[in-house]
């Protein structure tokens, strides 16, 4: 039962709408509020739906004062209590016809079925499609829906204002008959301007003039039931996931081509700083590591810088040295080349001289390890032969190869079967000519410069490669290894370890970044780590410095105008739902509700806009790649993504719109009507 107690409604404009109101409704039947417009016909019926509330006295609720409940409360009342078929035709322009009906019920927790509503609309007369949007539907059409979505809450108080306003007398006197016979177990009232209809289907009419009821008459004796309070009248509910999920991913695409046009300087800001981070955190290890991989690079040199007083042995690394690298590298992982003081330049076919720059013994392991391919075999490890393995480029030195058949495995192999190397050792003041069988030639991958391209970039890149690799290396068997040291010693420029090593160590399982710890625990003064990408890197590194800077002009060129877009845009997103707001209040949906819509909506607007200027960072950092790339001849990219960037600018992206968005939504939420 509900109790109207000195309810009294005056307006800011000084308008007494209601003026001591004292009424008691019943909990069934149907009651008709009739009067002249402007008797505070529909602000009466605004007090019984808590779509407004008194200026003084109060309303009852089964013995509970619903006019002292908070707003969110209200809200919550009106969802579980009351059925409202609205005058304005109040339905979401962006849900389709059953997502409208069955919002109020899904704010409840409870489904009802498609079939149920095809026949709730059959009942009204209306066959569209429930899958139709309300701009497709005629006024009388989106009446029925609402008076439909009103039904199937099953609320126990219907309150429609002019329910058959948009309806012809036809469908008026179905609608009315509908309700009629709802009536029986709820409550209906109405508010009509129509005196006929409240004579034949009301149950009860009370007369309004100037906000004071001047007649109540009833047609038919209506119980009145005595209800205890009920406590349990307030149960919060709270909107499912997947229906807040749903409006917000309707309301963000809604007008989807305006909000990318809207946003488009915030785009633009947030390209220009992923960019410009991204760059500032320009990695040498991983830039590298990617070089290496294009560039096809396996190993890096690891040289000593000599010392002041300039001692030639400075420049190696002693024994002892690469001894306590290999507890860095796996054996396989580092070859250690002597320094070919020992062997005298030998004679090409050509007549000029051949520099060979070191000699080792390897493994079979190695090879592979440092990403070498061998034809033939390598030398007897263990026995003082005059067994060699040669490289490609020393076959190209020696004239046996030309540029085009250079990496020919078949061309390669027919050098072994049919030619031997001279090569020249000191021993002391004499020169000792030997001949060696040719049992191997390892390819290097050393790419001959194409001498077409008068670049000096491009022509020191290869000169680098050629003096940081192995493709001057004579790989001999262990034996003669030892044999060609103890000739090093006899010339005795080498201090106590009698040898020096160059050492080189591949770049695969953290090889290069090993080697550059190792530099940093030796000090820059001291080592070096070299390839043939380093010049390039100095370059790049140059080079990031402008484009750091570009990019950070650029970004603080656009924030403070995407700033104010964006923040004029999340204003209008909040406020051009205002009218949805307003709906979704009347059907009982709580601010919590409505806050939780929005910030998955914010989700949305931060990943959307995240990942646009996230690829708009990347097609920028694409072409800057390739314009370097063009310019220095080796793919090295300045521009190398990292996930956490773009995440560490969708969060602050989306707590800044989610923070505007409360804001918004708790001023438009507080100075909102629930209906106008």
């Amino acid at each position: 039962m509900i109790n109207f107690e000195n309810v009294t409604k005056v307006y800011k404009n000084q308008k007494t709408a209601l003026s001591h109101i004292h009424m008691n409704l019943p909990d069934t039947g149907m009651v008709f509020i009739v009067g002249d417009s402007g008797s505070g016909k529909t602000t009466l019926l605004n007090m019984l739906g808590l779509l407004d509330i008194p200026t003084s006295g109060r309303v009852l609720f089964n013995d509970l004062d619903i006019t002292n409940l908070s707003k969110n409360n209200q809200d919550v009342f009106r969802n579980q209590h009351i059925g409202i078929i609205f005058q304005g035709l109040n339905l979401i322009d962006e849900l389709n016809i059953q997502e409208n009906i069955v919002l109020p019920t899904q704010l409840q927790q409870k489904i009802v079925s498609t079939e149920e509503i095809i026949e709730q609309l059959r009942k009204v007369n209306l066959n569209e499609s429930i899958t139709d949007y309300p701009k497709f539907l005629s006024g009388g059409e989106r009446q029925r829906v609402a008076i439909v979505r009103a039904l199937l809450k099953e609320s126990s108080v219907i309150i429609a204002d002019e329910p058959t306003g948009s309806l012809d007398e036809k469908n008026a006197n179905n609608i009315m008959a509908l309700l009629k016979d709802i009536s029986q177990n709820r409550l209906v009232v109405i508010v009509s301007h129509q005196l006929q209809l409240a004579e034949k289907y009301g149950d009860r009419i009370i007369y309004l003039e100037k906000g004071k009821i001047i007649e109540d008459k009833v047609i038919h004796e209506l119980p009145m039931k005595t209800v205890t309070k009920n406590n349990d009248i307030i149960h919060k509910y709270h909107l499912p996931f997947n229906v807040s999920f749903k409006f917000a991913y309707k309301w963000f695409t809604y007008k989807f081509s305006r909000m990318i046009f809207a946003l488009m300087t915030f785009f633009l800001t947030l390209s220009s700083f992923i960019l410009a981070l991204t760059i500032y955190n320009f990695n040498e290890i991983t830039a590298m590591q990617n070089g290496f991989q294009n560039e096809n690079v396996t190993y890096v040199m690891i040289q000593k810088v000599p010392s002041p007083d300039l001692v030639m042995n400075d420049l190696m690394f002693t024994l002892t040295d690469k001894n306590e690298l290999k507890s860095l590298f796996d054996e396989s992982n580092i070859i250690g080349t002597l320094y070919n003081d020992g062997i005298a330049q030998t004679i090409l076919d050509n007549g000029s001289d051949g520099v060979i720059q070191g000699y080792t013994n390897v493994s079979l392991t190695q090879v592979n390890g440092f990403g070498l391919s061998l034809v033939g075999r390598l030398p007897v490890d263990h026995s003082l032969t005059t067994e060699v393995v040669i490289t490609n480029y020393i076959a190209y030195q020696m004239g046996w190869v030309n540029e085009s058949n250079y990496h020919d495995d078949t061309v390669l192999q027919s050098i072994i079967d049919s030619r031997t190397l001279d090569i020249n050792f000191i021993d002391g003041n004499d020169l000792h000519k030997y001949t060696f069988t040719i049992v191997g030639i390892i390819d290097t991958n050393y790419t001959l410069p194409d001498q077409t391209i008068e670049n000096s970039t491009y022509q020191f890149m290869f000169e680098n490669d050629l003096k940081f690799g192995l493709h001057t290396t004579l790989f001999f068997g262990s034996d003669m290894v030892n044999f060609i040291a103890d000739l090093d010693q006899n010339i005795g420029n080498y201090g106590a370890d009698k040898v020096a090593y160059q050492l080189f160590v591949t770049v695969k399982d953290d090889g290069y970044k090993k080697a550059l710890d190792y530099q940093t625990t030796m000090g820059e003064s001291n080592v070096w780590v070299n390839s043939k990408l380093d010049y390039s890197l100095h370059m790049i590194k140059e080079f990031k410095n402008v484009v750091l800077q570009v990019s950070l002009v650029l970004g603080i060129v656009f924030l403070l105008t995407s700033l104010i877009s964006f923040v004029g845009f999340i204003h209008n997103m909040v406020v051009n739902k205002e009218t949805s707001i307003r709906i979704m209040r009347s059907l009982g949906t709580r601010f919590k509700d409505m806050n939780f819509i929005f910030l998955i909506q914010d989700a949305f607007l931060a990943i959307f806009t995240t990942g646009l200027s996230t690829i708009t960072a990347l097609i920028a950092g694409h072409f800057i790649n390739q314009s370097i790339a063009t310019n220095i001849y080796v793919i090295i990219p300045l521009v190398n993504p990292t996930v956490w960037i773009p995440m560490v600018i969708l969060i602050i992206t989306f707590c800044f719109a989610y923070l505007i968005t409360f804001t918004e939504l708790k001023r438009t939420y507080s100075k909102t009507k629930v209906i106008e």
